[in-house]
C-alpha cells in the first residue's frame, strides 16, 4: 500500500534553515571555535612555561634562603655552645679548687637547710637554686661542694642575661646536685629521690655518647624544672677520666618557635626545625595546621617528672607515613629540597644542616603559592576568553535571528507556488483532471505547474481508457464464471503451496461447502490423509515435469459417497 505522506519531510521553512546551517553557519562556528582553542592551548602552554619557571626560581631561592637562615641560626646556637664551654671550664675549676676561708659569704650557707634527706636552697638571694637529691647521703663532703658551685652563681646569671635565647643555665653532677639559675622553689618542683644521671640532659654528655667530650645539643623533653618543653646544649665536666657533672644552657620551644616564626620566607612558607633523631624541635601554627599536630611548649606538671618524656612519635619526621619519602633524603643528605603532599595541599620543602647540631632547618611553602602569578595570568585570560565566547555567542545569535527572518521570507516566497502545486495534485487526484495552470515568476515552478496540468489530462485519458478496459474485463469474468459453474464436471485451482484459489459449483457441492470455505484451505483440511497425501503427489509430480496429466480418482465425500473424478 503506498504511503498518502512522508512522515519524515520537512517543512520548508525548516528545510531552508538546515541548508543555511549546514552550508554556512557550521563552518564559520567551527572556525571560531578552532581559534579560540587556538587561543586556549597557547594559554595553557605558557601557564604551564609560567609555572615551571616559577618552580625553578622557587627551588633555587628557597635553597638560598634556607642556607642564609642556617648560617643565622648557626651563629645563634653556636654563641649558647660557646657558653656552655665557657660554663663547663669554669665549673670544672669550681669543683676542683678548694674554698678560702671567707670566700663564699656566710648568707649563702645560711639559705641552705635540709629536708629530710634534701639540702636545698629555701630562699633567692638573686643567685642559683640549689637542689641535692636524697638519693645519695648528703654529708660535710657534699655540702661543701654545694658551697663550691656557689661560685658560679655571677657567672650564671651573666650567661643567662646576656644571651636571650638562654632560659635556664644549670649544673648536674653524678651524685645528682643540681645548680640552676634563675632561682625557684625546688622542693615543689623536684622528686626527693630524683636521680638526675638517668635523665637525657646528663648521659648524652657521657663517655659513650660523647666521646669528644663536647659540648651537644639534646632533643626536646620535658624539662623537670618546670620550664615546659625545650632543649639543651650541655658539656660534660671532667676530672681526669671521671664525668664529675654536666652544665646545660636551657632553650624553650617557645623560644625556638618565636625565632623560626622570625624568619622571612617568602609565598606564604614556615620553617620547622628538625632534631638529630628526627624529631620536631619548634613547629610554628602554621606548620601545626599543615601536619595536624598541636606543638608542644608548655607541660602540665601534675607530679613530679621522674624519667625522660619525649614527643611522640608523631613529631617524629622520620616515622610519620606521610613523610616516607621526605624523611629519608632528610636523613641521608645535608641538605635539598623536595615535594610532600600534606593534608592541606602539596608543598615545595627545601632544608640544610644547621653546622655543629646535626639539625635540619626544613622550609616548606605550599606549591599553588609559588604558581599565583601565573595561575593568576591564566584565570585573567581564561576569563577573557569566556567574555569572546559570550560575544560570539550574542553574535551569533543576532546572526541567526537576521538568517531566520530571511529564512521565512524565502520559505514564504516558495511556499505560495508550492501550495498552488499542491493543491492542483490534489485536485487531479480527486479526479478533476482539466486544470488551467497558474503562473509563477520562477521558472522552474511554472514550468512544474504546467507539466502537472499536461500530466492531469493525460492521466484523464488514461484513466478513461482504463475504467472502459476494466467494463470490459468484468463482463468477461462474469461470462467465464457462468461457463465454469454451468459444468457439471469438478473444476477447482490451487497454488503451488497446495492452498485452494477457487473452484466451480459442482466441486463446492461435491465438497458440500460453500466456495469461500474452500478457497485458502489446503487438501490436509478437506480430505482425509490418505487422499490428500495422493492429491499432493500427483500435484507435485505435475509441477515438477511441467505436463498435463489425466488420472481417475475416487473422491471420498463428506457423507461417505464415493464419486469418480
Amino acid at each position: 500500500m503506498s504511503r498518502l505522506s512522508n512522515s519524515r519531510a520537512e517543512p520548508l521553512l525548516t528545510w531552508i534553515w538546515h541548508s543555511y546551517f549546514r552550508t554556512a553557519l557550521i563552518p564559520i562556528l567551527l572556525v571560531e571555535i578552532g581559534l579560540i582553542a587556538i587561543f586556549l592551548l597557547a594559554n595553557n602552554l605558557a601557564r604551564d612555561e609560567n609555572i615551571d619557571a616559577a618552580r625553578k626560581y622557587a627551588n633555587e631561592h628557597l635553597a638560598e634562603i634556607v642556607r642564609r637562615e642556617t648560617t643565622i641560626l648557626h651563629s645563634q646556637l653556636e654563641s649558647v655552645t660557646q657558653s656552655a664551654r665557657v660554663f663547663a671550664g669554669a665549673t670544672q675549676r669550681a669543683l676542683s679548687a678548694p674554698l678560702k676561708p671567707g670566700e663564699i659569704p656566710s648568707e649563702e650557707s645560711e639559705r641552705y637547710a635540709y629536708d629530710k634527706d634534701v639540702y636545698y636552697s629555701k630562699r633567692d638571694n638573686g643567685g642559683a637554686a640549689l637542689f641535692y637529691s636524697g638519693i645519695v647521703p648528703v654529708g660535710q663532703r657534699e655540702r661543701d661542694k654545694a658551697l663550691r658551685t656557689a661560685r658560679l652563681d655571677p657567672l650564671m646569671r651573666d650567661l643567662k642575661q646576656s644571651n636571650p635565647l638562654i632560659g635556664q643555665v644549670y649544673l648536674n653532677t653524678f651524685d645528682s646536685l643540681n645548680r640552676i639559675y634563675p632561682f625557684f622553689e625546688v622542693l615543689k618542683q623536684y622528686s626527693p629521690k630524683l636521680d638526675i644521671p638517668t635523665f637525657n640532659f646528663y648521659y648524652e654528655a657521657d663517655a659513650s655518647h660523647n666521646p669528644k667530650r663536647e659540648a651537644v645539643w639534646t632533643d626536646v623533653y620535658v624539662d623537670p624544672a618546670g620550664q615546659g618543653w625545650m632543649v639543651s646544649n650541655i658539656a660534660p665536666v671532667y676530672n681526669g677520666d671521671f664525668l664529675e657533672g654536666v652544665v646545660g644552657m636551657d632553650v624553650t620551644v617557645s623560644t625556638l618557635v618565636e625565632g623560626i616564626l622570625g624568619l622571612q620566607i617568602p609565598w606564604g612558607g614556615f620553617g620547622v626545625l628538625i632534631g638529630k633523631e628526627g624529631v620536631i624541635l619548634a613547629l610554628p601554627p602554621a606548620g601545626e595546621q599543615a601536619l595536624g599536630l598541636t606543638e608542644l611548649k608548655q607541660h602540665h606538671y601534675g607530679e613530679f617528672v621522674l624519667r625522660d618524656t619525649f614527643k611522640p612519635d608523631d613529631f617524629n619526621v622520620y616515622k610519620r607515613a606521610d613523610f616516607t619519602k621526605l624523611g629519608a633524603a632528610l636523613q641521608s643528605q645535608t641538605s635539598g629540597s623536595g615535594e610532600i603532599a600534606l593534608k592541606t595541599g602539596d608543598k615545595l620543602t627545601a632544608w640544610n644542616t644547621v653546622p655543629g647540631t646535626q639539625w635540619k632547618l626544613l622550609m616548606v611553602i605550599p606549591v599553588e603559592n609559588i604558581y599565583t602569578q601565573a595561575i593568576e595570568l591564566n584565570q585573567r585570560l581564561k576569563r577573557l576568553s569566556l567574555w569572546l565566547v559570550c560575544g560570539l555567542i550574542l553574535f551569533y545569535i543576532g546572526f541567526f535571528g537576521v538568517l531566520y527572518l530571511r529564512a521565512r521570507r524565502m520559505s514564504a516566497f516558495l511556499a505560495e507556488p508550492l501550495t498552488q502545486i499542491n493543491a492542483m495534485a490534489k485536485q487531479i487526484g480527486s479526479g478533476d483532471y482539466a486544470l488551467a495552470p497558474p503562473d509563477f515568476p520562477v521558472r522552474e515552478l511554472d514550468e512544474s505547474v504546467r507539466s502537472l496540468a499536461v500530466m492531469g489530462r493525460r492521466l484523464g485519458e488514461s484513466n478513461r481508457a482504463l475504467l472502459a478496459t476494466q467494463d470490459s474485463l468484468s463482463q468477461e469474468r462474469a461470462l467465464l464464471r457462468s461457463l465454469i459453474d454451468s459444468i457439471p464436471d469438478l473444476i477447482f485451482y490451487k497454488d503451488t503451496a497446495d492452498v485452494y484459489l477457487g473452484c466451480n459449483t459442482a466441486f463446492a457441492a461435491s465438497l458440500q461447502r460453500h466456495e469461500r470455505d474452500i478457497v485458502g484451505k489446503t487438501d490436509a483440511e478437506l480430505f482425509p490423509e490418505p487422499a490428500a497425501l495422493a492429491y499432493r503427489a500427483i500435484d507435485r509430480q505435475v509441477l515438477t515435469d511441467g505436463q498435463p496429466r489425466r488420472d481417475e480418482e475416487w473422491l471420498h465425500q463428506p457423507d461417505g459417497r464415493r464419486a469418480v473424478m
